[in-house]
């Protein structure tokens, strides 16, 4: 997920998209930028990544996505980490999946929550924004749909997966979800292109160019990248035609949208 070594703070041009339509209301150029920008694990380049202050700034800034990313405590239950242990985070060696919903609740983070539980997540933001879940292992399949027909929360998800057939289960599950395919090489992307249940190739940031991008239109999927946040690599992605895209920085990517993007 690495891209050019350039500041994801360094300036952009000082420009207004915003423009008046001969005899209507002004564009809300905010809202069609957030089409394009999923808050990677929150705004996790300036707040704790997968914590309610992460979510909350990221929705401050204009977001309509956040991501989280799955994993099971030992009774089943999903919660909310990138990292398969708390180990990096938290004084615990343990997996997650071998601790119970206790043991795990009463770790704290370097911020001072706690881990939060997907169903925490949900109730929390409810169908005010949409969720880009990333499922690491079928058996967290049924417990999650669970959780999102209990809110009604059908069309307020993504569900992604670099699996194949959790896509496919998805589909027969839960038509409703977007479904996305994590691709972190050529070989996975192109395969993804024929699978009917795939609706977002979202390719890892090496695999970005416009030749991948036409391949994933041409076959009437969108396409989507992992993770950008320099102001290059967004500007490149913006003006290529890139559907969905990752990024730490929620603000500064819809900046860009705001600025680059000219289609929609």
């Amino acid at each position: 997920e690495t891209g050019p070594e350039t500041d994801p703070k360094e300036t952009e041009p000082e420009t207004d998209p915003a423009e008046t339509e001969p005899g209507g209301e002004e564009p809300d150029p905010l809202e069609k930028a957030a089409a394009h920008v999923i808050s990677h694990r929150g705004a996790s380049g300036e707040a704790f990544e997968h914590t309610f202050a992460a979510y909350d700034l990221a929705i401050a800034e204009g977001t309509r996505y956040i991501e989280q990313d799955l994993v099971s405590s030992a009774e089943g239950t999903l919660y909310v980490s990138h990292n398969k242990s708390p180990e990096c985070l938290a004084d615990e060696k343990r997996r997650f999946s071998e601790l119970t919903d206790a043991e795990i609740d009463s770790l704290m983070l370097p911020d001072g929550s706690h881990f939060l539980k997907m169903s925490e997540v949900l109730d929390r933001y409810g169908d005010g924004i949409h969720y880009v879940i990333e499922l690491r292992s079928p058996e967290q399949l049924t417990p999650l749909l669970e959780l999102i027909r209990e809110r009604g929360l059908e069309n307020n998800v993504i569900l992604q997966s670099w699996t194949f057939a959790i896509l496919h289960e998805i589909q027969k599950q839960m038509p409703e979800a977007g479904r996305l395919f994590l691709a972190p090489s050529q070989e996975l992307l192109e395969k993804a292109l024929v699978q009917p249940y795939v609706e977002i190739i979202a390719a890892n940031a090496s695999l970005m160019c416009p030749e991948n991008c036409d391949l994933v239109h041409e076959a009437g999927k969108q396409f989507g990248v992992y993770a950008l946040n320099t102001p290059t690599e967004l500007r490149w992605a913006i003006l290529m035609g890139v559907d969905l895209y990752f990024t730490d920085f929620t603000a500064n990517a819809l900046r860009m949208e705001t600025i680059y993007r000219t289609e929609d």
